[in-house]
């Protein structure tokens, strides 16, 4: 995503913020479903000097609990995409890339006695992968990085209205801070090189990896929710040699609701 774009879509959300005043809501808490399409573009220069990039699909599973002092949320996820170079000239070569992770977020509420957003701020438990299968032009054949850690999270939403719809729009920026990670040590000749690793911590912003998401929420009158999300996601890690990631995701969301129970009086 370029600078534009990005202006764009904080400066659209700032004027949404605008909109109306929120009311206190009632905790709430659901089981999330979605599913969508994606864009990856990777380059490991422990492998190749080419740049491997090609679509795909991304699946999402979790849960999801919110009051007006805490955002709670599980995460689990993962995505497959077909990717090749794109050379002017030569021939180019197909890979097959694969991402997913766990990640629970526990967040609080700054401020709220503010009317006009929502806005939560705290910490997440981590856990990411991703690699890719090269099917040609390298040594190795497998390239990944699978950190585990910790991260700063912060969650911004704000009610508004909007063809007689009332609507939830919402962004939430992930940031690493320190993982424990695995990453390629030799690119071999032989089948018991393939798969050795390096392990270590590291630290932002020697492991730099952005999870920024961006979503529009239609209530239902059954208690559920449907939710359109863009998600861009950027990795840039330096443990071992230089690994660049950038993603793009379209994800469709269905949020039921589950119920809290309720005392019984005798």
């Amino acid at each position: 995503m370029n600078k534009t774009v990005i202006i764009a879509l904080i400066s659209c959300f700032s004027t949404l913020c605008q909109a109306q005043n929120l009311q206190p809501i009632e905790r709430q808490r659901a089981f999330t479903f979605g599913l969508g399409g994606t864009w990856q573009i990777r380059r490991d220069d422990l492998f190749s000097p080419l740049r491997y990039e090609g679509i795909g699909g991304e699946m999402h599973m979790g849960a999801e609990s919110q009051s007006e002092r805490w955002f709670k949320q599980f995460d689990a996820w993962g995505s497959y995409n077909s990717v090749r170079t794109y050379v002017t000239k030569g021939y180019n070569y197909p890979a097959h890339a694969f991402r997913g992770g766990l990640n629970y977020s526990l967040l609080h509420r700054i401020k709220p006695d503010n009317q006009q957003f929502r806005w939560y701020v705290g910490g997440s438990v981590f856990s990411n992968g991703n690699g890719q299968y090269y099917l040609a032009n390298v040594n190795n054949e497998l390239s990944y990085d699978v950190p585990t850690g910790l991260a700063a999270s912060t969650f911004l939403q704000k009610n508004i209205r909007f063809w007689r719809k009332n609507l939830i729009v919402s962004t939430q920026m992930t940031l690493p801070l320190i993982a424990y990670n695995l990453r390629p040590t030799y690119i071999g000749f032989s089948n018991e090189d393939f798969y050795k690793a390096q392990t270590g911590f590291t630290y932002f912003p020697q492991h730099l990896q952005f999870d920024w998401r961006w979503s529009i929420e239609l209530p239902l009158s059954n208690q559920n929710k449907i939710r359109l999300t863009y998600r861009w996601e950027y990795l840039d890690d330096r443990q071992i040699g230089r690994l660049q990631l950038g993603t793009q995701t379209v994800l469709f969301q269905t949020l039921f609701n589950i119920p809290f129970k309720t005392s019984s009086k005798n």
